[in-house]
């Protein structure tokens, strides 16, 4: 059974339905401004989970199908514009569609390079196989040099990659 989100309160702007949408909020003079992200896709889809990089250039996320299952997308700012969001490509999303990428966070910038963390229930680092039998996220991440594309995915070092949730 799925958890049933029931919004309550008054809706930001911008907001057309209630799924879970990225927001930008900014600190002025006058307090807190909220505005609605252009990364947000189809307003039918829950997007969360988003992370700027340190120069706020990129913008990395979760987008979750209609089955609850999510993929990580990206999104880059160019000459004050965000480009339409991508979805990371396989191994980064798990080649198995039923399989959860979720929470990723960039260290680093597009320019120069980033490292991209995640966290995914895949069964193996490759991301080709069966999830977990027991549903358990591990830490994964890559490393993105312009010109070179991605590393290999790789298990993050120093947690013990058990059975329990990472």
């Amino acid at each position: 059974a799925h958890n049933v989100f029931t919004p309550t309160g008054a809706r930001r702007t911008g907001m057309t339905g209630d799924k879970f949408k990225i927001f930008r909020a900014d600190l002025t003079t006058n307090g807190w401004v909220e505005n609605y992200h252009p990364a947000n896709g189809d307003v039918n889809v829950n997007e969360a989970s988003a992370s700027p990089n340190a120069n706020e250039d990129a913008l990395v996320f979760a987008r979750f199908n209609p089955s609850g299952i999510a993929q990580l997308f990206y999104s880059t700012l160019s000459n004050e514009v965000w480009s339409t969001p991508a979805a990371f490509p396989a191994p980064i999303n798990s080649a198995n569609a039923s399989c959860k990428n979720d929470n990723p966070f960039a260290v680093g910038t597009a320019v120069a390079g980033y490292t991209l963390y995640f966290e995914s229930n895949r069964g193996d680092v490759s991301g080709t196989g069966a999830c977990r039998a027991d549903g358990k996220s591990r830490l994964y991440f890559t490393v993105f040099t312009p010109g070179g594309g991605f590393s290999a995915i790789q298990l993050v070092p120093g947690l013990d990659g058990g059975t329990a949730g990472e």
